[in-house]
Protein backbone atom coordinates (compact mmCIF):
# COMPACT_ATOMS: atom_id res chain seq x y z
CA UNK A 1 0.00 0.00 0.00
CA UNK A 2 3.15 2.14 0.81
CA UNK A 3 4.40 1.82 -2.47
CA UNK A 4 1.45 2.51 -4.48
CA UNK A 5 0.85 5.90 -2.52
CA UNK A 6 4.54 6.80 -3.30
CA UNK A 7 3.84 5.87 -7.07
CA UNK A 8 0.66 7.88 -7.17
CA UNK A 9 2.53 10.79 -5.56
CA UNK A 10 5.07 10.82 -8.42
CA UNK A 11 2.62 10.43 -11.30
CA UNK A 12 1.31 13.64 -9.47
CA UNK A 13 4.06 15.51 -9.19
CA UNK A 14 5.03 14.78 -13.38
CA UNK A 15 1.75 16.03 -14.06
CA UNK A 16 2.14 19.27 -12.34
CA UNK A 17 5.07 19.84 -13.82
CA UNK A 18 3.83 19.68 -16.86
CA UNK A 19 2.08 22.25 -16.32
CA UNK A 20 4.36 24.95 -15.31
CA UNK A 21 5.26 27.73 -17.37
CA UNK A 22 8.63 27.69 -19.02
CA UNK A 23 11.53 30.15 -17.29
CA UNK A 24 11.12 33.53 -19.51
CA UNK A 25 14.71 32.75 -20.95
CA UNK A 26 13.02 29.61 -22.21
CA UNK A 27 9.83 31.25 -23.52
CA UNK A 28 10.06 31.78 -27.69
CA UNK A 29 8.68 35.54 -28.29
CA UNK A 30 8.06 37.11 -31.44
CA UNK A 31 10.85 38.90 -33.06
CA UNK A 32 10.91 42.91 -32.74
CA UNK A 33 9.30 45.01 -35.07
CA UNK A 34 11.86 45.94 -38.04
CA UNK A 35 13.12 48.86 -38.75
CA UNK A 36 13.97 50.82 -41.63
CA UNK A 37 17.43 52.09 -42.76
CA UNK A 38 17.64 52.73 -46.47
CA UNK A 39 15.44 54.32 -47.92
CA UNK A 40 14.18 56.87 -45.57
CA UNK A 41 10.67 57.31 -45.54
CA UNK A 42 9.38 59.93 -46.65
CA UNK A 43 12.27 60.33 -49.30
CA UNK A 44 12.43 61.94 -52.51
CA UNK A 45 15.39 61.37 -55.74
CA UNK A 46 15.86 57.40 -54.81
CA UNK A 47 18.37 55.63 -57.23
CA UNK A 48 16.37 53.19 -59.39
CA UNK A 49 19.18 50.75 -58.54
CA UNK A 50 19.24 50.61 -54.32
CA UNK A 51 20.17 48.03 -52.11
CA UNK A 52 17.33 48.12 -49.25
CA UNK A 53 18.35 48.04 -45.65
CA UNK A 54 16.58 47.16 -41.96
CA UNK A 55 17.54 45.95 -38.93
CA UNK A 56 15.52 43.65 -36.40
CA UNK A 57 16.52 41.74 -33.44
CA UNK A 58 14.30 38.35 -31.58
CA UNK A 59 14.30 38.97 -27.78
CA UNK A 60 15.48 35.27 -27.65
CA UNK A 61 19.06 35.63 -28.32
CA UNK A 62 19.84 32.11 -29.86
CA UNK A 63 16.87 32.52 -32.28
CA UNK A 64 17.87 33.56 -36.00
CA UNK A 65 15.71 35.41 -38.47
CA UNK A 66 14.29 35.62 -41.89
CA UNK A 67 12.72 37.84 -43.64
CA UNK A 68 10.00 38.57 -46.15
CA UNK A 69 9.93 41.75 -48.75
CA UNK A 70 7.25 43.70 -49.91
CA UNK A 71 7.75 46.35 -52.56
CA UNK A 72 4.90 47.75 -55.19
CA UNK A 73 4.67 50.61 -57.02
CA UNK A 74 1.92 52.96 -56.13
CA UNK A 75 0.38 50.46 -53.67
CA UNK A 76 -0.10 51.48 -50.15
CA UNK A 77 -0.72 47.23 -49.46
CA UNK A 78 2.95 46.21 -51.50
CA UNK A 79 2.79 42.64 -52.89
CA UNK A 80 5.22 39.93 -51.83
CA UNK A 81 8.51 40.91 -53.49
CA UNK A 82 11.20 37.96 -52.03
CA UNK A 83 10.61 35.72 -49.42
CA UNK A 84 12.50 33.82 -46.83
CA UNK A 85 15.54 36.70 -47.18
CA UNK A 86 18.43 35.39 -44.61
CA UNK A 87 19.86 38.81 -44.89
CA UNK A 88 18.63 42.53 -43.25
CA UNK A 89 19.62 43.64 -46.80
CA UNK A 90 18.11 43.32 -50.47
CA UNK A 91 19.45 45.28 -53.53
CA UNK A 92 17.08 45.87 -56.87
CA UNK A 93 17.60 47.14 -60.06
CA UNK A 94 14.00 47.53 -61.57
CA UNK A 95 12.91 50.79 -60.21
CA UNK A 96 10.92 53.03 -62.25
CA UNK A 97 12.29 56.45 -63.22
CA UNK A 98 10.41 60.19 -62.29
CA UNK A 99 9.07 60.21 -58.99
CA UNK A 100 7.58 56.91 -59.26
CA UNK A 101 6.17 56.02 -55.78
CA UNK A 102 6.74 52.82 -53.78
CA UNK A 103 5.49 51.13 -50.78
CA UNK A 104 7.64 48.99 -48.67
CA UNK A 105 7.75 46.79 -45.62
CA UNK A 106 9.34 43.53 -44.06
CA UNK A 107 8.15 40.67 -42.17
CA UNK A 108 10.14 38.86 -39.69
CA UNK A 109 10.45 35.10 -38.68
CA UNK A 110 11.92 33.46 -36.09
CA UNK A 111 12.78 29.70 -35.78
CA UNK A 112 9.43 28.77 -34.60
CA UNK A 113 7.55 30.53 -37.06
CA UNK A 114 6.05 33.54 -34.80
CA UNK A 115 6.57 36.82 -36.96
CA UNK A 116 6.57 40.62 -36.53
CA UNK A 117 5.74 42.73 -39.56
CA UNK A 118 7.10 46.48 -39.62
CA UNK A 119 4.97 49.53 -41.16
CA UNK A 120 4.85 50.30 -44.72
CA UNK A 121 7.11 53.32 -45.83
CA UNK A 122 7.37 54.86 -49.15
CA UNK A 123 9.70 56.72 -51.60
CA UNK A 124 9.91 58.15 -54.94
CA UNK A 125 12.57 57.91 -57.63
CA UNK A 126 14.76 60.10 -59.41
CA UNK A 127 14.34 61.82 -62.73
CA UNK A 128 15.74 59.85 -65.48
CA UNK A 129 16.50 62.64 -67.61
CA UNK A 130 17.12 65.85 -65.24
CA UNK A 131 19.08 68.72 -66.58
CA UNK A 132 21.08 70.93 -64.23
CA UNK A 133 19.01 74.84 -63.37
CA UNK A 134 20.03 77.29 -65.54
CA UNK A 135 23.50 79.46 -64.62
CA UNK A 136 21.88 82.72 -62.26
CA UNK A 137 22.14 85.94 -64.60
CA UNK A 138 21.34 88.97 -64.65
CA UNK A 139 22.40 90.55 -61.34
CA UNK A 140 20.90 93.55 -59.98
CA UNK A 141 23.00 95.67 -58.68
CA UNK A 142 24.50 95.05 -62.29
CA UNK A 143 27.68 93.78 -62.39
CA UNK A 144 30.72 96.62 -62.35
CA UNK A 145 28.13 99.14 -60.71
CA UNK A 146 29.07 102.26 -59.27
CA UNK A 147 27.54 104.35 -56.56
CA UNK A 148 25.24 101.76 -55.40
CA UNK A 149 23.48 103.26 -52.60
CA UNK A 150 24.24 101.62 -49.07
CA UNK A 151 20.72 100.57 -47.93
CA UNK A 152 17.59 99.15 -48.94
CA UNK A 153 19.92 96.61 -51.39
CA UNK A 154 18.53 93.45 -52.76
CA UNK A 155 20.30 91.75 -54.39
CA UNK A 156 18.15 90.36 -57.81
CA UNK A 157 19.35 87.59 -60.29
CA UNK A 158 17.44 85.58 -62.70
CA UNK A 159 17.35 81.67 -62.04
CA UNK A 160 15.05 78.77 -62.78
CA UNK A 161 15.65 75.26 -64.10
CA UNK A 162 14.72 74.07 -67.80
CA UNK A 163 13.18 70.67 -66.14
CA UNK A 164 9.28 71.47 -65.12
CA UNK A 165 9.11 69.09 -62.58
CA UNK A 166 12.38 70.95 -60.82
CA UNK A 167 12.54 72.78 -57.52
CA UNK A 168 15.26 75.19 -57.39
CA UNK A 169 17.07 76.36 -54.32
CA UNK A 170 19.57 79.06 -54.31
CA UNK A 171 23.06 79.76 -51.91
CA UNK A 172 24.01 83.38 -51.95
CA UNK A 173 27.77 84.48 -51.01
CA UNK A 174 28.46 87.52 -50.37
CA UNK A 175 31.70 89.99 -48.69
CA UNK A 176 34.63 92.30 -49.80
CA UNK A 177 37.25 90.03 -50.52
CA UNK A 178 36.59 87.97 -53.49
CA UNK A 179 38.61 85.04 -52.87
CA UNK A 180 36.66 84.59 -49.54
CA UNK A 181 32.65 85.01 -50.16
CA UNK A 182 30.63 84.32 -46.94
CA UNK A 183 27.56 82.50 -47.37
CA UNK A 184 24.51 85.28 -46.90
CA UNK A 185 21.94 82.89 -47.52
CA UNK A 186 21.10 79.47 -48.13
CA UNK A 187 18.20 77.14 -49.48
CA UNK A 188 15.76 80.12 -50.37
CA UNK A 189 13.30 79.41 -53.21
CA UNK A 190 13.37 82.99 -54.03
CA UNK A 191 16.19 85.02 -56.66
CA UNK A 192 16.21 87.84 -54.25
CA UNK A 193 17.80 88.70 -50.81
CA UNK A 194 18.17 92.09 -48.87
CA UNK A 195 21.04 93.24 -47.64
CA UNK A 196 22.22 95.15 -44.23
CA UNK A 197 22.84 98.51 -44.36
CA UNK A 198 26.15 98.61 -45.99
CA UNK A 199 29.54 100.64 -45.84
CA UNK A 200 30.43 103.81 -47.98
CA UNK A 201 32.65 103.51 -51.02
CA UNK A 202 33.62 99.96 -50.62
CA UNK A 203 33.62 97.57 -53.19
CA UNK A 204 31.55 94.49 -52.70
CA UNK A 205 31.47 91.03 -54.23
CA UNK A 206 28.80 87.97 -54.59
CA UNK A 207 27.73 84.81 -56.01
CA UNK A 208 25.03 82.72 -56.74
CA UNK A 209 24.67 78.95 -56.35
CA UNK A 210 21.61 76.54 -57.70
CA UNK A 211 20.24 73.50 -57.08
CA UNK A 212 17.74 70.96 -57.89
CA UNK A 213 15.94 68.49 -55.99
CA UNK A 214 18.00 66.02 -57.58
CA UNK A 215 21.91 67.11 -56.80
CA UNK A 216 21.99 69.14 -60.25
CA UNK A 217 23.62 72.36 -59.81
CA UNK A 218 25.08 75.77 -61.53
CA UNK A 219 26.47 78.88 -60.70
CA UNK A 220 26.99 82.46 -61.32
CA UNK A 221 30.02 84.00 -62.09
CA UNK A 222 31.29 86.39 -59.25
CA UNK A 223 29.80 89.90 -59.71
CA UNK A 224 30.86 93.26 -58.18
CA UNK A 225 29.43 96.39 -57.06
CA UNK A 226 30.88 99.69 -55.44
CA UNK A 227 29.02 101.45 -52.87
CA UNK A 228 28.41 105.46 -53.01
CA UNK A 229 31.45 107.39 -51.91
CA UNK A 230 30.68 109.54 -48.88
CA UNK A 231 31.98 113.29 -48.47
CA UNK A 232 34.68 113.35 -45.66
CA UNK A 233 33.01 116.28 -43.41
CA UNK A 234 35.44 115.65 -40.42
CA UNK A 235 39.17 113.53 -40.25
CA UNK A 236 41.64 113.87 -37.70
CA UNK A 237 44.66 111.48 -36.85
CA UNK A 238 46.06 113.63 -34.13
CA UNK A 239 49.63 113.27 -35.93
CA UNK A 240 49.94 117.07 -35.89
CA UNK A 241 49.63 118.12 -32.38
CA UNK A 242 52.19 118.59 -29.50
CA UNK A 243 52.08 114.90 -27.41
CA UNK A 244 51.66 114.95 -24.04
CA UNK A 245 49.42 117.99 -24.43
CA UNK A 246 45.66 118.09 -24.75
CA UNK A 247 43.90 118.71 -28.73
CA UNK A 248 43.68 122.53 -29.78
CA UNK A 249 40.16 123.80 -28.30
CA UNK A 250 39.30 125.07 -31.78
CA UNK A 251 38.51 121.34 -32.86
CA UNK A 252 38.12 119.23 -30.08
CA UNK A 253 36.35 120.31 -26.49
CA UNK A 254 38.26 118.55 -23.16
CA UNK A 255 36.93 118.20 -20.30
CA UNK A 256 38.76 116.29 -17.11
CA UNK A 257 37.68 115.62 -13.58
CA UNK A 258 40.43 113.60 -12.32
CA UNK A 259 41.12 111.82 -15.52
CA UNK A 260 44.11 112.75 -17.79
CA UNK A 261 43.16 113.23 -22.05
CA UNK A 262 46.43 113.70 -24.01
CA UNK A 263 47.69 113.34 -27.65
CA UNK A 264 50.50 110.52 -27.00
CA UNK A 265 52.84 109.00 -28.56
CA UNK A 266 53.43 105.77 -26.98
CA UNK A 267 51.27 104.23 -29.90
CA UNK A 268 49.00 104.50 -33.17
CA UNK A 269 46.99 101.93 -35.21
CA UNK A 270 49.43 101.98 -37.65
CA UNK A 271 52.68 102.59 -35.64
CA UNK A 272 53.46 106.13 -36.96
CA UNK A 273 52.11 109.15 -35.50
CA UNK A 274 50.13 110.20 -32.55
CA UNK A 275 47.11 108.87 -30.87
CA UNK A 276 44.85 110.09 -27.67
CA UNK A 277 45.28 108.86 -24.50
CA UNK A 278 42.99 108.56 -21.55
CA UNK A 279 43.85 107.57 -18.25
CA UNK A 280 41.41 107.71 -15.66
CA UNK A 281 42.41 105.83 -12.04
CA UNK A 282 39.73 106.82 -9.93
CA UNK A 283 35.72 105.38 -9.91
CA UNK A 284 35.27 108.83 -8.62
CA UNK A 285 36.94 110.75 -11.91
CA UNK A 286 35.19 111.34 -15.16
CA UNK A 287 35.58 113.17 -18.74
CA UNK A 288 35.72 113.76 -22.13
CA UNK A 289 36.70 114.36 -25.62
CA UNK A 290 33.86 116.17 -27.34
CA UNK A 291 33.71 117.41 -31.26
CA UNK A 292 31.24 118.75 -33.02
CA UNK A 293 30.41 118.63 -37.43
CA UNK A 294 27.80 119.55 -39.74
CA UNK A 295 24.58 117.88 -38.62
CA UNK A 296 23.23 115.02 -41.20
CA UNK A 297 20.25 112.21 -40.94
CA UNK A 298 22.75 109.56 -42.47
CA UNK A 299 26.18 109.26 -42.39
CA UNK A 300 29.35 107.20 -40.86
CA UNK A 301 31.69 107.45 -38.29
CA UNK A 302 35.12 105.29 -37.61
CA UNK A 303 37.77 105.52 -36.18
CA UNK A 304 40.03 103.11 -34.33
CA UNK A 305 39.85 102.02 -30.76
CA UNK A 306 41.91 99.91 -27.98
CA UNK A 307 42.43 99.82 -23.76
CA UNK A 308 45.23 98.55 -21.92
CA UNK A 309 43.61 96.69 -19.56
CA UNK A 310 40.83 94.36 -18.24
CA UNK A 311 39.02 96.24 -16.28
CA UNK A 312 39.29 99.22 -18.51
CA UNK A 313 35.62 101.16 -19.25
CA UNK A 314 35.56 103.35 -22.23
CA UNK A 315 32.91 104.51 -24.81
CA UNK A 316 31.13 107.42 -27.10
CA UNK A 317 28.40 108.88 -27.47
CA UNK A 318 26.59 110.50 -30.29
CA UNK A 319 24.29 113.64 -29.77
CA UNK A 320 21.35 115.29 -32.04
CA UNK A 321 22.25 118.99 -30.85
CA UNK A 322 22.29 119.19 -27.42
CA UNK A 323 24.28 116.63 -24.61
CA UNK A 324 21.40 115.38 -23.20
CA UNK A 325 19.51 112.18 -23.04
CA UNK A 326 16.45 113.95 -24.99
CA UNK A 327 18.84 114.00 -27.90
CA UNK A 328 21.02 110.84 -27.52
CA UNK A 329 22.02 108.82 -30.47
CA UNK A 330 23.74 106.00 -30.49
CA UNK A 331 25.77 104.87 -27.18
CA UNK A 332 29.02 101.96 -27.16
CA UNK A 333 31.41 101.28 -24.56
CA UNK A 334 34.02 98.78 -24.13
CA UNK A 335 32.92 97.32 -20.70
CA UNK A 336 33.42 93.68 -18.97
CA UNK A 337 36.07 93.22 -21.77
CA UNK A 338 33.66 93.48 -25.03
CA UNK A 339 31.95 96.09 -27.10
CA UNK A 340 28.81 97.24 -26.45
CA UNK A 341 25.35 99.54 -27.17
CA UNK A 342 23.02 100.97 -25.09
CA UNK A 343 19.51 100.37 -26.62
CA UNK A 344 16.07 102.31 -26.80
CA UNK A 345 14.98 100.03 -23.46
CA UNK A 346 18.10 100.70 -21.08
CA UNK A 347 19.72 97.55 -22.00
CA UNK A 348 23.20 96.86 -22.65
CA UNK A 349 23.84 94.77 -25.96
CA UNK A 350 26.82 93.07 -27.35
CA UNK A 351 28.48 93.99 -30.29
CA UNK A 352 31.56 91.99 -29.98
CA UNK A 353 34.66 90.56 -27.21
CA UNK A 354 37.98 92.27 -26.99
CA UNK A 355 41.34 92.00 -26.16
CA UNK A 356 43.46 94.32 -24.50
CA UNK A 357 46.60 96.03 -26.58
CA UNK A 358 44.44 95.26 -29.67
CA UNK A 359 43.77 97.95 -32.00
CA UNK A 360 39.55 97.44 -33.57
CA UNK A 361 38.59 99.46 -36.20
CA UNK A 362 34.71 100.63 -35.32
CA UNK A 363 32.43 101.98 -38.58
CA UNK A 364 28.80 103.16 -37.17
CA UNK A 365 26.53 103.66 -39.91
CA UNK A 366 23.55 105.77 -38.85
CA UNK A 367 20.23 106.37 -40.28
CA UNK A 368 18.18 108.98 -38.16
CA UNK A 369 15.27 108.26 -41.06
CA UNK A 370 14.76 104.70 -39.62
CA UNK A 371 15.91 105.18 -36.48
CA UNK A 372 19.01 102.55 -36.54
CA UNK A 373 22.72 102.32 -36.53
CA UNK A 374 24.76 99.57 -37.60
CA UNK A 375 28.06 98.71 -35.88
CA UNK A 376 31.06 97.00 -38.17
CA UNK A 377 34.59 95.87 -36.41
CA UNK A 378 37.30 95.64 -38.28
CA UNK A 379 35.52 95.42 -41.54
CA UNK A 380 32.70 92.73 -40.21
CA UNK A 381 28.69 93.55 -39.63
CA UNK A 382 28.28 92.90 -35.81
CA UNK A 383 25.42 95.07 -35.06
CA UNK A 384 22.41 95.34 -38.48
CA UNK A 385 19.67 97.13 -36.16
CA UNK A 386 21.22 99.01 -33.68
CA UNK A 387 18.62 101.44 -30.98
CA UNK A 388 19.30 104.37 -29.43
CA UNK A 389 17.41 105.69 -26.09
CA UNK A 390 16.95 109.37 -27.15
CA UNK A 391 13.29 109.97 -28.39
CA UNK A 392 14.54 113.47 -30.70
CA UNK A 393 17.49 112.27 -32.47
CA UNK A 394 16.72 114.05 -36.29
CA UNK A 395 20.61 114.08 -36.99
CA UNK A 396 23.14 113.84 -35.65
CA UNK A 397 26.14 116.21 -35.31
CA UNK A 398 28.27 115.93 -31.97
CA UNK A 399 30.61 112.82 -30.92
CA UNK A 400 32.00 112.34 -26.92
CA UNK A 401 34.00 110.19 -26.26
CA UNK A 402 34.35 109.51 -22.47
CA UNK A 403 35.42 107.97 -19.07
CA UNK A 404 33.00 107.11 -16.42
CA UNK A 405 32.43 108.20 -12.88
CA UNK A 406 31.97 104.75 -11.83
CA UNK A 407 34.65 103.11 -13.43
CA UNK A 408 38.09 102.56 -13.95
CA UNK A 409 40.27 103.06 -17.35
CA UNK A 410 43.38 102.73 -16.46
CA UNK A 411 44.73 103.97 -20.35
CA UNK A 412 42.66 103.60 -23.50
CA UNK A 413 43.33 105.08 -27.22
CA UNK A 414 41.94 106.24 -30.12
CA UNK A 415 43.19 107.60 -33.41
CA UNK A 416 42.23 108.15 -37.26
CA UNK A 417 39.07 109.15 -36.75
CA UNK A 418 36.77 110.15 -39.11
CA UNK A 419 33.14 111.35 -40.12
CA UNK A 420 31.36 111.03 -43.47
CA UNK A 421 28.20 111.70 -44.66
CA UNK A 422 26.72 112.32 -48.73
CA UNK A 423 26.42 115.93 -49.16
CA UNK A 424 23.61 117.05 -52.07
CA UNK A 425 24.37 119.57 -53.96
Amino acid sequence: MKSILIKIFLIAAIIQSCHQPLPPELENRPPGIPENVFPPADSLNIPVELTFRWQCSDPNEDDSLIYDFYLEANNPTPALFKDSLATDTLFVDSLEYDSTEYFWKVVAFDRSGRSTSSPVWSFSTIYENNNPPFIPSFPQPANNADQVGIKNISLNWLGGDPDSFSKVKYDVFFGGDSQALQLTAENISGTSHALPILLYGTQFYWQVKSYDDYGSQSESPVWNFKTVNADILFDDNFDSYTYNTNPPSLVWTVSESGIDIYVSNETSWNDVGNSMCFTDPTEAANGYLATQFEAHETGMIQFYWKVMNEDDYMGFRLYSDSPDSLHLGPQVSIREGKIQYYDIDRLWQDVSSVNTDQWYFIQLIFDCNDQFFAIYVDGELKTEHGTWLGTFVPDLDQIYFLTFENRICQKAYIDEFRYMSVVTP
